[in-house]
Formats: structure tokens, C-alpha cells, sequence
């Protein structure tokens, strides 16, 4: 995939989208104006004078529209400021575990931990509808930070193991093209113009309630700006709605291809949609039409215009994944209800899959739940990088690295069950930010204060940090601060206040502690910082990032230098110009505040930086954990959307 022109595409589509929105509104306001005037001269001679104030009330009516329209749209956006969490709640939405008893619930979200470590995403809470049972998922988010997967129930029992790993990879190229922060304000900008077909709906009802009245032409005023306001906003919000389910069908399209592109196998995301057609994506929750742009499939079993759809038809998504297909659903669909049944004869049959060595957990990193299930197909970190400046060092022999269930397969058990844990979760990424000086580690866990109980187990977990492969790190890492979504907000604030204070006391080398506490604090929505960071002239931040990289990744001066002029020549002619720094400039707090500096600069600006940064990576054809942390900081920090990057073996 080309992620880079696939957001500068989504980017210009989201410029497209806002002029037609801008035009809509400027129409709305227009014509709530006209209606005024229409209103205050009903019953008026041609001839005429109009009042003193009427322009001023004409004008000042299409001013209370616009502050209508901004207003509902800031209160929507401001319930769902929390993020996709707001959104999955809304539809009914119920927080998924790994440790769950339902199998069909552990497996949903060891495909999602799947997909994140091989795309280079923190992994994303699983929310599920369990009351749905039509087939249909979404996801949600401002960022990949706070985003989440949704699945309905439907989706759980009725899609193969393949399939429902084809429908996650569809939702994740949502994230990964920024799509669902564009989906967030849709919903937003729709709320506010809504508002104002129900405000003429109530002046209609109003007039209509005051008919017998003496004042028989206040009531026509009633009725005739009612019935307009309401003709209006209604015609907004259908000019709204096609035009956001135009760009809608567009994404969908992306997002199917790359879905095939992510898994390497079109039978997986061809399959689900088959399958829906075969049965239905219907939801039963009342918000369906609202989120509608965000789902798998169409949220009603009704299709009266094809113009408001939000999704292409499916046999034309289909035929594009699958050009040999034949256009019968059944031949590739799962048939209903198969997978709950393969289920419960797997559970049926433990005690003899337990005496031939296999268990449940196997199942689920491994091949599936044969055959119903579907065999578990590895995603290849190689093949979803292609273009990547990586390659090579991904697929070095020295260990099998198949993917993303090997490098899950490399954590220890008691740290994967303490990611997959709330209160552990937040134990581990602690243990992570402690210092290794002994001295130093005894100034931080002063922090804890009286939580002795958070405490002890950061440093139970500290001890088992060298059973973990640093292959696995940053992986393990995603799943505990996907974790973290099961906090309460005062957790959460709570943690990112121990956090705060844990990286503040960091040694000025200690730049892997200080990555993974900035990318969970990141997580956590909690980037304020305690001081103000001083100033960084551009030339030298862009100096200091690229200059830690090629410090952190390379054990001679020579090779750091040798390294450094290979990133900066991506730059172009400002590459010339750029200095490695002395090791006295190279501080974490110096490259926390250039991290800042660059957060400024236009996004084109801050790709090439980071391109730079992973030539300087891969120019020893060596990506070593410090390296694969720090190009993941810097990605999280300015808002990049980076190619998955593996420490190799």
C-alpha cells in the first residue's frame, strides 16, 4: 500500500468535502434570510416601505441559523470528544476481553492484536454490539490513539476466521487513512444542520397548536416560517447526507482493496461481504443512520435511493475483489449459523483435543476452528510493508518471522496475561518507564506514594522484563496500552499523572523509557506537559531527531555519521545543510521539545523527516528495538501515519 498518497488522497477528499458542505451552508443561511424577508412583507403593498429593522432581522435571521448549524455541531463534537469509545457506546457497544470465556470473543480479539502489531497500531479496545446479529463492524476514532474496532455479534458467529480477519483489515485501513476522524466531524456538521429541520418543525407544530387563536396572522407567520425552516433544513440535511455518502462509497472501495492487500487473501474480505449479502447488515439500534458512513455494510435492509447509500452495491465490491466470481452469494459465503455450531462441537470435543496435544489458546493464535471457523492465514509483515525500505531486514533467516501470531507467539505467558489485565497493564507499562540505574529506579517508585499495590507489581513485573524477546516489545506494548480502555476517566488521569512524573525524572539517554511513556501517555489522550518546553529552532530539531536515531542505531561515530548523511539526503537541498549533533546536544529533553518544534510544520514537511529517520534505520540493514521505538515516538508525535516497523531478529 501507498499509505502516504492514500492520506494525501483522503486529504483531498476531505478539501472537496468541506467546500460542498461550506456551499450547503452558505445555501441554508441564504435561504433562512430569504424566508424572513418572504415572512415580514407577507401581507405588505408592492410599494411598501419596509421598516427601519427589517434588513436588520433578515440578516440577523440568517446569523441565528448559522449559530444554530455551529453550535449543534460543537455540542455533538463535544460528546464525542472521547473518542470511538463515545461512538461504540452509543450503538450498544460493550467492551471485548481476551481473557473472555466465549471463544468467538477471544478469537475477535486476537485477530484485532493481529492487525495492530503487523500495521504499526496501538491496539485498538474491541467494542461488541451483542444485541446485533446482522453482520456489520466499524471503527471509530480521532486518531489511532484513541480509535476502536466494533463488531456485531452477527460478525462473531457468522463470519470464518479468514472472513472476520478480512472485515478487521477493512476497519483498520480506516485508521490507518485517517478516515474516521473525517467520519467523527460528518457526524458532528450533520447534528448541527439536523437541528435545524427540527427547529421548524416545532414553529409548524407550534403554529399548527395556536389555529383558532385571535391572532390569525401571527399564526400564518407561524406556519409559513415553520413549514420553510423545515423545508430547508430538510433539504440540508439530504444535500448532507448524499454528499457524505458519496465520499463514503469512495473509502469503502479503498478500504476493500486494502484489506486484500493487508492479508494477502481476497477470499477473506470477499467472503464476509458474501455473506452479508447471503443474510444482513441490518442494525436494530435506533443510531444506525447516524453512524451509517462508518459501517462494514448498510445499516437497514431498505435501499429506496441509491444516491443516499453509504456503501456501494456489494456485488460491484465483490466483482472487484473477486473478478471470477460467479455473483451467487452462496458459493463463498459462510452458511448461517455454521460457525456457532463448529463452536460448540470444538467445545464439544475438548477432552479430546486436549489428549492430542491442542487446546483452545492454540487454536486461537494458530489455525482457527477448522472447518467452519476457517484456517487462521498469518499476516506476513513483509508482504503488508510492501513498498517498504525494510524489506530485507524483516525477512533476514535468522528467526522465522512469519508475522504477526510469531511475534505474539514470543511473549511469555504472565506478561501477556498482565497486558491483557487493567490494573497489570498499567503495572507493566511502568515497569517499562523505570530506569535501570538502581539508584535512579529507587528516586522513581517514590512516585507510586501510598499505591503500594501498583507498586510491588511494577516490580514483579520489572524481574520478568529479560524473559521478554525485544522482538516482542513493542508488540506486548500495544496490547497492555489497548488495555488501558477499560479504565474510568479517573483512572486514566490518575495513571497519566504517574506517567507524567515517572518520565520526568528520566535519565538524559534513557530515550526507550521515555518513547513508551510518551506513546501510552499518548493513548491515554494525556499530552500536556508539566513545563513549558523551551524553543527549538527547526534546523536543529530536525538535526537532534534524525541525529538520535543515527546515535541510538549505530555502534561507532563513523557508522552514526555514514548513516545520518544517507537520511538527510532525502531532504533535498536542506539536507546539505544538516549537521550531526555533538552527544552533548543529544538529551532526551531536547529531543521531547524537537519533537514539539516538528509537530508544527506542514505534514509534507514532517513525512520527509520521517522518511529520512527510517533510511537512517535501515542503512545498516539492521533495525534494532531502540530504533524501531524511537521511529514509532516520532511517527505518533507529529502525526505521520509510518510503515510497520519490526526490530529484526
Amino acid at each position: 500500500m501507498q499509505f502516504f498518497e492514500h492520506q494525501d488522497q483522503a486529504r483531498g477528499r476531505t478539501t472537496l468535502l468541506l467546500f460542498l458542505y461550506v456551499l450547503a451552508l452558505t445555501g441554508l443561511v441564504a435561504a433562512s434570510s430569504a424566508l424572513t424577508h418572504y415572512v415580514l412583507t407577507l401581507g405588505s403593498l408592492p410599494n411598501e416601505e419596509l421598516p427601519p429593522n427589517h434588513w436588520k432581522h433578515v440578516f440577523g435571521a440568517g446569523g441565528l441559523t448559522l449559530g444554530v448549524i455551529v453550535l449543534g455541531s460543537a455540542f455533538r463534537l463535544f460528546q464525542l470528544r472521547g473518542g470511538g469509545v463515545k461512538v461504540a457506546e452509543t450503538l450498544g457497544g460493550t467492551l471485548a476481553s481476551g481473557a473472555a470465556q466465549d471463544l468467538l470473543e477471544r478469537r475477535a480479539v486476537n485477530i484485532v492484536e493481529e492487525m495492530a502489531i503487523a500495521s504499526g497500531l496501538p491496539v485498538p479496545p474491541v467494542y461488541i454490539l451483542r444485541k446485533e446479529l446482522g453482520i456489520n463492524a466499524f471503527a471509530a476514532g480521532w486518531s489511532p490513539d484513541d480509535a476502536i474496532i466494533g463488531l456485531t455479534q452477527g460478525a462473531l458467529e457468522n463470519l470464518s476466521r479468514d472472513q472476520l480477519q478480512g472485515v478487521v483489515a477493512h476497519e483498520f485501513s480506516h485508521i490507518l487513512n485517517r478516515d474516521c476522524a473525517l467520519n467523527m466531524r460528518l457526524m458532528g456538521i450533520l447534528h448541527g444542520i439536523v437541528l435545524i429541520s427540527v427547529i421548524g418543525r416545532v414553529l409548524l407544530q407550534f403554529g399548527s397548536a395556536s389555529r383558532g387563536s385571535r391572532r390569525e396572522g401571527g399564526q400564518a407567520h407561524f406556519l409559513i416560517a415553520g413549514a420553510g425552516i423545515w423545508l430547508f433544513g430538510s433539504l440540508g440535511v439530504l444535500l448532507a447526507r448524499i454528499i457524505q455518502s458519496a465520499v463514503s462509497r469512495q473509502r469503502e472501495y479503498l478500504a476493500d482493496a486494502s484489506a486484500v492487500q493487508f492479508t494477502r487473501n481476497p477470499a477473506g474480505i470477499g467472503g464476509a461481504l458474501a455473506t452479508i449479502g447471503s443474510q444482513t447488515s441490518a442494525l436494530i439500534s435506533p443510531r444506525g443512520a447516524e453512524t451509517s458512513h462508518m459501517l462494514l455494510g448498510e445499516h437497514t435492509a431498505q435501499n429506496f435511493l441509491s444516491i443516499l447509500a453509504s456503501h456501494p452495491p456489494l456485488f460491484d465490491r465483490i466483482q472487484r475483489i473477486l473478478p471470477s466470481w460467479n455473483g451467487v452469494f452462496a458459493e463463498i459465503a459462510t452458511p448461517p449459523g455454521s460457525v456457532r455450531k463448529a463452536l460448540e462441537r470444538r467445545e464439544n470435543s475438548n477432552a479430546q483435543a486436549g489428549s492430542e496435544g491442542v487446546n483452545a489458546q492454540d487454536l486461537l493464535l494458530g489455525g482457527g476452528l477448522a472447518p467452519a471457523l476457517g484456517e487462521a492465514l498469518p499476516i506476513e509483515a513483509a508482504s503488508i510493508l510492501t513498498p517498504l525500505l525494510l524489506d530485507e531486514v524483516l525477512q533476514e533467516p535468522a528467526r522465522p518471522l512469519t508475522g504477526a501470531a510469531a511475534l505474539l507467539a514470543l511473549i511469555p505467558p504472565p506478561l501477556r496475561r498482565a497486558a491483557e489485565e487493567p490494573f497489570s497493564s498499567r503495572a507493566l507499562i511502568c515497569a517499562w518507564v523505570l530506569d535501570p540505574n538502581e539508584d535512579e529506579r529507587a528516586v522513581q517508585l517514590a512516585v507510586f506514594g501510598s499505591d503500594a499495590p501498583l507498586r510491588e507489581e511494577s516490580m514483579r513485573l520489572y524481574a520478568l522484563m529479560p524473559t521478554l524477546d525485544p522482538l516482542a516489545l513493542l508488540p506486548l506494548f500495544d496490547i497492555a496500552v489497548g488495555t488501558l480502555a477499560a479504565l474510568s476517566d479517573p483512572q486514566k488521569k490518575q495513571f497519566a499523572e504517574v506517567l507524567h512524573t515517572l518520565k520526568a525524572q528520566l535519565a538524559t539517554d534513557s530515550y526507550r523509557n521515555f518513547c513508551l511513556a510518551s506513546l501510552a501517555l499518548r493513548h491515554l489522550n494525556s499530552i500536556h506537559t508539566k513545563k513549558k518546553l523551551r524553543k527549538v529552532l527547526i534546523k536543529n530539531a530536525i538535526e537532534n531527531i534524525l541525529g538520535v536515531l543515527a546515535t541510538q542505531g549505530h555502534d561507532t561515530d563513523e557508522a552514526a555519521v555514514h548513516s545520518f548523511r544517507a537520511g538527510t539526503q532525502e531532504l533535498g537541498k536542506r539536507g546539505n545543510k544538516l549537521q550531526i549533533p555533538s552527544p552533548e546536544r543529544l538529551t532526551v529533553q531536547a529531543f521531547e521539545a524537537s519533537l514539539e518544534t516538528l509537530t508544527h510544520l506542514p505534514m509534507s514537511t514532517r513525512t520527509e523527516v520521517l522518511s529520512a529517520a527510517e533510511l537512517i534505520a535501515a542503512n545498516d540493514g539492521e533495525l534494532r528495538p531502540e530504533e524501531a521505538e524511537l521511529l514509532r515516538a516520532m511517527a505518533s508525535f507529529m502525526g505521520v501515519a509510518t510503515r510497520p516497523v519490526f526490530a529484526s531478529p
